[in-house]
């Protein structure tokens, strides 16, 4: 297997292997040094982390399925969603600094890349495309946390409605 650089002519490998922005391309190759490095397995039931621990890391979900879940007022626990294959999670901890805001639990057996706080930094220091799925990450968690669901508009203010722009569609001049 030819095995690549993590770092090379300052852009990092990771980024166009895996972390495809909008895209399913893996490069097996690149994606296996990864996990040798920076991979991590977890069992089914195993929790990733917990609520409110002050941990930094920044995970990527190669394969499997983790689930979020908080504690409710009543003490019991509300699942907030799954997150599987291409999925990255724990950005508010590792760039924000702040402690786990939901538990991240396997529930099915899962390989994460597991990346410091430090390496996470460099990633988006180096890759802009990095930076922009980080970006476009927490905006659509913002947008999910905040959105309220109006009364849908009425057909004759429908024609002014119009639809986000793509990434690319906002950037060309």
């Amino acid at each position: 297997m030819k095995r690549r650089s993590w770092f090379g002519h300052g852009k990092l490998v990771v980024v166009e292997a895996i972390l495809n922005v909008g895209g399913e391309a893996f490069d097996p190759d690149a994606l296996a040094g990864l996990v040798r490095r920076y991979g991590v397995c977890y069992e089914e039931g195993t929790v990733v982390v917990h609520e409110q621990d002050p941990t930094t890391e920044l995970f990527f979900v190669v394969s499997g399925q983790i689930e979020f879940s908080v504690w409710d007022k009543q003490g019991g626990r509300r699942v907030l969603g799954r997150a599987g294959r291409g999925a990255v999670f724990g950005e508010v901890s590792c760039f924000g600094g702040a402690p786990r805001t939901a538990t991240a639990t396997a529930v099915e057996d899962s390989t994460l890349l597991r990346f410091d706080r430090k390496t996470a930094l460099q990633l988006v220091e180096t890759s802009p495309r990095f930076a922009l799925r980080i970006i476009q990450l927490l905006a659509d968690r913002l947008r999910t946390a905040t959105s309220v669901r109006p009364t849908p508009p009425a057909p004759e203010d429908r024609r002014r409605i119009r639809r986000p722009l793509s990434v690319h569609e906002a950037l060309v001049v």
